[in-house]
């Protein structure tokens, strides 16, 4: 889960602060412990505000899920959700990841297989000692190995 961002904290500080005084003021009013249900009321109304405020950074999209079907992939930037209803299943990093690699040289397998003999008379490219049937292949007949281990 994704760290709350700026914007969701200061929505919710701003809207708590809003319902807290009016909380206040209604108590000083009227001297009822009901501002306690106004305070709680604006607690939980600035937890879901604050909730509903999404921000992809500029190399994030997210995937949003309704009620766990897909809905849509938002982002970059800010973006709205119904908090309980719809979820951000994913955050997906676009930014391009390299990967340094050192050139390896190709194995002896690689290397014998990619020349081809030829008879020294023409320019025929079937490899010397193997019966007719394989020239159309251009492979070995069945059951026909070579040994590649040096002796």
């Amino acid at each position: 889960m994704k760290q709350p961002n700026n914007l969701q904290v200061a929505v919710f500080l701003v809207l708590f602060a809003i319902g807290v005084s009016a909380a206040y003021s209604l108590y000083t009013a009227t001297g009822e412990p009901a501002s306690l249900v106004t305070g709680l009321a604006a607690l939980l109304v600035a937890l879901f505000a604050a909730a509903a405020i999404q921000v992809a950074n500029q190399w994030e999209k997210a995937v949003v899920l309704h009620l766990g079907r897909y809905k849509g992939l938002f982002g970059p930037g800010v973006f709205t959700i119904v908090p309980l209803v719809e979820t951000v299943a994913y955050w997906i990093d676009t930014r391009i990841i390299t990967t340094s690699f050192t050139a390896e040289k190709p194995s002896r397998r690689t290397r014998s297989r990619s020349t081809s003999r030829r008879s020294s008379s023409g320019g025929s490219s079937i490899p010397n000692g193997q019966p007719s049937s394989s020239r159309t292949t251009g492979r070995p007949s069945a059951g026909r190995h070579r040994r590649l281990s040096a002796r």
